[in-house]
């Protein structure tokens, strides 16, 4: 994708695993100075949050920068 709209934009992919997902990834985008951080939503996220997932929620909550949440099919 090329064009005046994704002029000087950086995307970077890291792969996370682990028990407390959602926080290492807020970390890693802090530390790394993102601008928003875009995560994919899906998975069995409770009652509550049926579409949202657990790493999504955990992260929506806890990053100080802001976030996109992407609907998967």
């Amino acid at each position: 994708m090329r064009g005046p709209a994704t002029e000087g934009v950086r995307m970077s992919l890291h792969i996370v695993e682990g028990d407390q997902v959602g926080r290492a990834v807020c970390a890693y985008a802090a530390e790394h100075g993102f601008d928003l951080l875009v995560l994919g939503r899906h998975g069995d996220g409770g009652a509550l949050h049926p579409r949202l997932g657990w790493v999504a929620e955990a992260a929506a909550r806890r990053s100080a920068l802001p976030v996109l949440l992407l609907s998967a099919p």
